[in-house]
């Protein structure tokens, strides 16, 4: 599995968490909820990455402390981003009607 590594700056230079190919809510907690988001990169491929946003004001979040799995290394916090591709697929649901 091919992987690039981003620094929270790249991440929010390309406005991860506003501009996104694909955001899905994976879990919520009492202050914050937890996306994986799908984003487009300067070299034209997507990425997914772990994104936290806090649910009221006084959980305001920004650089490092949105990306849960952001580690210093040097002067700069790192995410290692999976390359990932978006498809469709089409899934059969169970649904009930009264008779």
């Amino acid at each position: 599995m091919s992987t690039r590594t981003f620094t929270v700056d790249e991440l929010e230079d390309l406005e991860v968490g506003y501009v996104n190919e694909l955001k899905e809510s994976v879990d919520s907690g009492r202050w914050t909820e937890h996306f994986e988001i799908v984003f487009k990169a300067d070299d034209d491929k997507l990425y997914l990455v772990s994104y936290d946003e806090g649910l009221t004001e006084m959980q305001e979040m920004w650089g490092e402390d949105s990306y849960p799995e952001a580690r210093r290394e040097g002067d700069d916090y790192i995410v290692e981003c999976p390359e990932v591709e978006i498809y469709e697929e089409m899934v059969p649901v169970k649904k009930w009607r009264k008779l």
